[in-house]
C-alpha cells in the first residue's frame, strides 16, 4: 500500500539532485522545496533570513522559491 509509506520521491525523469534530496524527505514534506527548507534550517536558514532582512530591508524570497519547487517537484 503506497499511501502508508509516505510521499513518493520525484519521478524517475526528474533531475538527479531532486532524487538525491528526496532521500531526506519527511512525511510532512509536500515536495522538494519543503525538504530543502527543512535541511537548510538545520544549518542556520532562519538566521540567514533575519540577517538578509536586516541588511537589505526585504525578505529573501525563500517562501516563493519553496512553493515553486514544491509545484515543480512534488512528492505525488
Amino acid at each position: 500500500m503506497a499511501g502508508s509509506l509516505g510521499p513518493r520521491p520525484p519521478a524517475i525523469n526528474a533531475p538527479a539532485w531532486t532524487r538525491l534530496l528526496a532521500l531526506a524527505k519527511s512525511r510532512s514534506d509536500v515536495g522538494i522545496g519543503d525538504t530543502i527548507e527543512r535541511l537548510l534550517n538545520y544549518i542556520g536558514g532562519k538566521a540567514f533570513k533575519r540577517l538578509h532582512h536586516r541588511y537589505f530591508g526585504k525578505q529573501c524570497g525563500c517562501n516563493s522559491r519553496r512553493y515553486a519547487l514544491n509545484r515543480r517537484y512534488p512528492y505525488r
